[in-house]
């Protein structure tokens, strides 16, 4: 008699008029469902607080507006088109809009397409970031066109998620020379890089996203509006069937229904890291982001998994878990009842007893639309779980410098186990002892935003980051948003190089331990591996440094870390004349021989692989078949020379399977050939100063 469980589904919905649990319990063999509908608030307001009474009186916009000529309202616009997207991402590219304004002058709801993606009263459109987790990173909002700040606020607490609200957050306004204000809500604390009196221009920075003030998740309300007769008036900027006037957007995008069904993420988690009652996650560990396992234990009690999406209503999908052999654990079809703008679905299935180790390996979690995978993500089956490294409560975070020494202490979650800390691309006025990270009261930054990076390592190698912003308003402004430039490069590791086809091995990332170890990123099919990009302005003790990392696929070249689509990194510094520096875990790093001019339009390629002049230094790499060459394998502790040390640490690994520092060559084991290729280039030092 084949054995029965109980599956639980609960799912999750965000919707632009708010979010419902649905519960379902049901055998493994469905033949009726029971279901509950709770609907609740916003998932952005629960109340509209107009600007007039948020923290902006008719009194203080004719303040503002003094000198200014205000228009009055009729057949035609006030302000003319001109906005840009106020906002770093795009529209599935980490955001989403939640709302838009409300048409409506009655207690109903019609958005600028007589649709209901907004809510009562709701003056603004409202871009919205998936959880604190994105928010953390620093996720910049722009100037949607030029104007004077007229007020600022910046120390209120940014990761609020419902009531009370104590105060009206952080934000920006903006006067136009139409005598016409724009306002960015809800900013992140102590991240306005803006003074007030400040002349900004279309696409500078103003701050980054957060959750202040009247607000129950991370996003951006964006404004725009002007005085007349002493009444404020919101000026839409979407153009619609609903609200015929010109649009404000010099690009506007589609209306949201009219996108696609799309896959955005997929996770696995345990009961214990989503707080202890599966069927009761609070709020905050939803905002956070749970935290995943690096392996799946089999005797947790309860597997979960979420998806988040957009998707129609009755717009059927699947999920599924599948065994090492592709065989189905579980699976679920399910239409939600309507359009969703942004969408959370969580489905629990209980697991301990149902797991044998023979079904111990890579499993797949993943859900389908209309036959095809939206969204797949593999992670590891275990008999106990395993977790990386992870900061919390939060991962990142801004400091505005005001003469005073700043700390902050840093913390890991209690899944991560032990963790050593150290910092990525400090500059020169912060230190770091232990675990408490220490700002000076003034700063050597060019411009009023620095960043850097905190890192948590454990014994393994996995990595977590925080995310540090630090603002001096003394400083001059940020460079303009369009300020970056673009590198593309072409470089092979030794160790993962394969001399018949002339190409590397992508093992890594076919066996699925690219996945587990990069839990949360796209990654492209023909990664080996990741790599760090850095540029520099001079071949040593460079005034100006900056690292990103990037995807190294089995032919040399590169794409973007986060947008995988890109065959380029980015680096927001001003055009002009670097040197290129590659590094990677355990090879040696190489940088340009020369300094190559790297400008904002066209990626300018550097290609590593032709020759030993194409690096600097004396034999900087490694000679390989094809008349190749690429960078030198076996440097695993990263101390700049390989050496018998280096050895030992593989002898000391020999099995270790998965994401290893001692894996040389990049096939996910730790065996004797990782050794034999360390040996063989014994005494190679980096050329990198």
């Amino acid at each position: 008699m084949k054995k029965s469980f109980r599956i639980f589904l609960l799912v999750r919905l965000k919707q632009m008029a708010g979010y419902a649990i649905v519960v379902f319990m049901f055998s493994s063999h469905l033949i009726s469902a029971q279901g509950k509908i709770t609907q609740r608030n916003s998932v952005f307001h629960r109340r509209i607080i107009p600007i007039r009474q948020q923290c902006l009186t008719s009194e203080r916009l004719q303040n503002h507006s003094a000198g200014k000529q205000i228009a009055i309202p009729g057949s035609q616009r006030v302000m003319s088109p001109s906005f840009i997207w106020p906002i770093e991402f795009d529209i599935d590219d980490g955001v989403s809009i939640a709302n838009y304004v409300d048409e409506d002058p009655t207690p109903g709801i019609l958005d600028y397409q007589g649709g209901p993606i907004t809510y009562d009263g709701h003056s603004g459109t409202d871009i919205g970031l998936y959880d604190f987790y994105s928010t953390d990173r620093g996720v910049k909002v722009y100037a949607a066109t030029g104007g004077v700040v007229i007020e600022t606020a910046w120390d209120k607490f940014d990761r609020r998620l419902g009531e009370p609200w104590p105060d009206d957050g952080n934000y920006v306004f903006l006067l136009h020379d139409d005598g016409t204000i724009s306002f960015y809500f809800h900013l992140r604390k102590n991240s306005i890089t803006v003074n007030v009196g400040d002349t900004v221009s279309p696409g500078q920075m103003l701050g980054l996203v957060g959750s202040s003030g009247r607000s129950t998740g991370p996003h951006l309300h964006f404004e725009a509006g002007h005085l007349s007769n002493d009444q404020y008036v919101v000026d839409d900027p979407w153009h619609g069937t609903n609200q015929p006037l010109p649009t404000l957007w010099q690009n506007q995008k589609p209306y949201l229904t009219n996108y696609t069904f799309k896959g955005l993420e997929l996770y696995v988690f345990t009961e214990s890291a989503a707080g202890g009652d599966i069927f009761n996650i609070p709020d905050e560990t939803w905002a956070n982001r749970i935290h995943s396992p690096v392996v799946f234990g089999a005797t947790e009690p309860y597997i979960g998994m979420y998806v988040r999406m957009r998707c129609a209503a009755q717009d059927s999908f699947t999920v599924q878990l599948l065994r090492p052999d592709n065989s189905i654990f579980a699976t679920y079809t399910w239409a939600p009842p309507v359009f969703y703008t942004f969408a959370t679905f969580y489905f629990v299935w209980n697991i301990n007893g149902f797991v044998s180790p023979g079904d111990y390996g890579l499993w797949k979690a993943r859900f389908l639309h209309a036959g095809a995978v939206a969204f797949q993500r593999t992670f590891q089956m275990g008999e106990t779980s395993v977790y990386g490294p992870r900061f919390l409560p939060i991962d990142g975070r801004s400091f505005r410098l005001d003469g005073t020494t700043q700390r902050d202490t840093l913390r890991s979650s209690s899944f991560s186990g032990p963790v050593t800390y150290s910092l990525l691309n400090p500059p020169p006025f912060v230190s770091f002892s232990d675990s408490v990270v220490t700002i000076a009261g003034t700063s050597t930054q060019l411009s009023r935003s620095s960043y850097f990076q905190a890192l948590a390592t454990d014994g393994t190698g996995r990595q977590d980051t925080m995310w540090y912003h630090v603002v001096d308003t003394t400083k001059p402004p940020d460079p303009h948003a369009v300020q970056v430039i673009r590198t593309s490069l072409k470089v092979l590791l030794e160790g993962a190089y394969n001399s018949g086809s002339a190409m590397m091995n992508n093992t890594l990332r076919t066996n699925g331990i690219l996945s587990a170890h990069f839990q949360g990123i796209d990654i492209p099919a023909s990664a080996v591996d990741s790599i760090t990009v850095e540029i520099r302005n001079t071949v040593s003790n460079p005034a100006l440094r900056k690292l990103k990392p990037a995807w190294l696929l089995v032919d040399g070249t590169i794409r973007g870390f986060t947008d995988t689509t890109e065959n380029y990194v980015d680096f927001e510094v001003p055009p002009g004349n670097y040197y290129l520096v590659v590094r990677h875990r355990n090879h040696l790093p190489v940088m340009s021989a020369l300094n190559q001019s790297l400008s904002d339009n066209v990626p300018t390629m550097y290609d590593f692989t032709t020759a030993q002049a194409q690096a600097y230094g004396i034999n900087p790499m490694k000679a390989l078949a094809g008349s190749k060459f690429g960078m030198i394998a076996g440097d695993g502790n990263n101390s700049g020379i390989i050496s018998a040390a280096d050895g030992n640490l593989v002898f000391g690994s020999v099995g270790t399977v998965g994401y290893d520092l001692n894996d040389i060559n990049l096939n996910g084991i730790v065996n004797a050939s990782d050794a034999n290729i360390i040996f063989s280039n014994l005494a190679r030092t980096s050329t990198v100063p």
